[in-house]
């Protein structure tokens, strides 16, 4: 499950793959649904499954920071700004409220687009359970 959000309570979008599929490869479905949904973002955080050089240069193109910490074994380690990359949590957080719901966390669905639905489905409740939460 590859996910796009711009909080803890709230998705942009998600994609399903194969479980051998990478996450580099997805990148540019999920950065062009990011950029049409949100325009006005600020900042590209990102786990170290998305370095290559490919995808930070179209992130800067598109005049935005790549907070994308390099791999391990990376020749040139790219700088990251640890306070920024700290924010990555929010997507770890959406992810835990989202295994709050045993359908998803156990993926009781076989088909994966009956997986989606479920998915788009409880995060809709938790978008809603934060509004809730607020008042």
């Amino acid at each position: 499950m590859h996910i796009v959000c711009t909080d803890e309570d709230t998705a942009v979008e998600v994609l399903l793959t194969p479980g051998q599929a990478g996450d580099a490869p997805q990148f540019d479905a999920l950065f062009e649904a990011a950029t049409e949904r949100v325009p006005d973002a600020e900042e590209v955080v990102a786990d170290k499954g998305y370095d290559s050089w490919a995808i930070k240069g179209k992130v800067l193109d598109a005049d935005l920071p790549a907070h994308i910490p390099s791999k391990t074994n990376a020749v040139e380690p790219w700088p990251i700004d640890e306070e920024a990359y700290q924010d990555r949590n929010r997507i770890e957080r959406l992810i835990n409220k989202m295994k709050q719901f045993r359908a998803v966390a156990t993926r009781y669905d076989k088909l994966a687009a009956s997986f989606l639905a479920t998915v788009k489905v409880v995060l809709t409740f938790v978008k809603i359970r934060s509004f809730v939460n607020r008042t």
